[in-house]
């Protein structure tokens, strides 16, 4: 069988040589899982990204506010929206906020970037995601965001 990879062409002998042409589909279907077993891919190709819904839906948007609230010290503080129309009711939060903002912050920013590692690496380029597709940033993205509903909703 010879296969066009690039500009290039591969020779690869059937072993043993095919007794009739009714074999051939057997043989390549034998061939293709051994090949996908051999780079530890999936036979499962993913091509859509799962949206949240219900309680990932409220866990995205309570971690994408949490990204939001925590990016800066003056959401904390009086004379900015979030304090002006929430926090000024429970000021004792507002202060609480800026005492652990930093080490929150830090602490989801490792914990979502490791996520969206394992993401990347144990499921995206096992499902055939093509790295740097729009499809792996929507799913990386998530991943970062939310974090482990994102790997409840794939596949």
């Amino acid at each position: 069988m010879v296969v066009r990879a690039g500009s290039s062409n591969y020779t690869l002998p059937f072993k043993p040589p095919l007794g009739s042409l009714r074999e051939a589909r057997e043989r390549l279907v034998a061939m293709d899982k051994e090949a996908t077993t051999a780079l530890a891919r999936s036979d499962i190709t993913v091509k859509e990204y799962r949206i949240p819904r219900g309680l990932h839906a409220f866990i995205f948007t309570l971690c994408a506010s949490t990204y939001i609230f925590l990016s800066t010290s003056a959401n904390m503080h009086p004379g900015s929206l979030i304090y002006d129309n929430v926090l000024k009711y429970v000021p004792w939060f507002a202060r609480f906020s800026a005492a652990v903002r930093v080490p929150v912050l830090i602490l989801m920013i490792a914990i979502h970037v490791a996520e969206s590692t394992y993401m990347a690496t144990s499921r995206l380029k096992k499902h055939t995601v093509p790295l740097g597709s729009p499809l792996w940033w929507i799913w990386i993205c998530s991943t970062f965001i939310e974090g482990y509903g994102a790997f409840q909703r794939y596949v």
